[in-house]
Formats: C-alpha cells, structure tokens, sequence
C-alpha cells in the first residue's frame, strides 16, 4: 500500500492542471507532460504506484507542501485578475515574466524541472504586488528586506527604480517566509 494518499494530491492538483493546459497564442506546442507540470507530478505518483517495490517510497513532506503553496498563491494571483501560464515567457532567457499592461505572467515550464518553481512564482508574485501598488508599472514598495549577496548580480545589471523592483523581488523569492511574505504583499496592495 502506498503509505501517502496520492489521492488527494491529484485532486489538489486539478485546478493546477487545467489552468496550465491552455497555452497561450504565442507559443508554440509542447509535450504534455512537458509544459503541464501537474500532469507531469500525476504521471510521476502513478508510476510509483503501479510499479512494484516503488509503493515503499513515499514523497516528502516538503514536496506536497511546496505544490501546495504554488498552487495557493497561482490561486491568489488570479483572484487579483492576473493569469498564470505555463509556458516560454516572451521575453528570451528568463524562467518567469509579467506582462505588466495585461497582467499575464508567464512561468517557463524547465522551472519544474529545475525544482525552481516556487522562488519563480514568488518572484513574479512580488512583481504582480508591485504592479497593483503603483497602477500600470512596477514601481519599488520599500520592502525592509536585503537581498542575499548571490543574488546581486541578477539585479545590479538593471538601472534606476528597475533595479529596486528587482532587488525586492529577490530578496522575497530567497526569504524562507517568501510565499507567506509574496502573499501578505498581493492582499495588501492588490485589494
């Protein structure tokens, strides 16, 4: 028997999966699995619990409570009107990317693989946060908040209050609290 109920945590994902199966106009066909995480976590859990001698591994803790705080602050964000996507974002390079006129924010699907996911979303959560706070453009929210030293080279290549609006979401995305502190700034400045 498997000794987690994977149940549940396929019905928690369902939501997940259907706002991740439409693709947005400008990207172009993906495997399923590839650019559908969600699926791809379902196929994952299925298999281990039709192939013997995999039934004895359970997932940890922290993995089902990551994709449990994905999944609620992706929920916040489009209570807030924005719309997350799975997909490449339209700017080249980069793992996450808000839209700022139509409030879409795109998540590049190798973040899932690269078990990113959750600094990414909270990233572009703070952004979003951001962008509710000052109208139309990212402007800076005066976070008491330092980013860690690794991160500087990320957002020192930016200039002027881009790279305040850089180094806040950073600091957030590195905070142990990150979700908690992206989610308390989305029902602040969004409502």
């Amino acid at each position: 028997m498997f000794p987690f109920d994977w149940r549940n945590l396929i019905q928690s994902l369902l939501p997940q999966m259907k706002a991740m199966v439409t693709l947005g106009a400008n990207s172009k066909p993906i495997k399923f699995l590839t650019w559908c995480p969600a699926c791809y976590a379902v196929s994952i859990l299925t298999t281990f619990v039709s192939v013997p001698g995999l039934a004895q591994a359970p997932l940890s803790r922290k993995t089902v409570q990551q994709s449990a705080e994905i999944t609620r602050l992706q929920q916040l964000l489009e209570t807030y009107g924005f719309q997350v996507k799975s997909g490449r974002p339209p700017k080249r390079g980069v793992y996450g990317f808000l839209n700022v006129r139509t409030k879409v924010i795109w998540i590049n699907p190798a973040v899932f693989e690269l078990g990113i996911a959750r600094p990414t979303l909270v990233h572009e959560a703070v952004h979003a946060a951001q962008r509710c706070a000052s109208g139309e453009k990212m402007l800076p929210l005066g976070l008491d908040i330092t980013p860690p030293k690794i991160t500087r080279p990320h957002f020192l290549r930016y200039h002027g209050f881009r790279q305040q609006v850089e180094a806040e979401a950073y600091a957030v995305q590195t905070h142990p609290n990150g979700v908690t502190i992206a989610i308390n700034l989305l029902n602040q400045h969004c409502r």
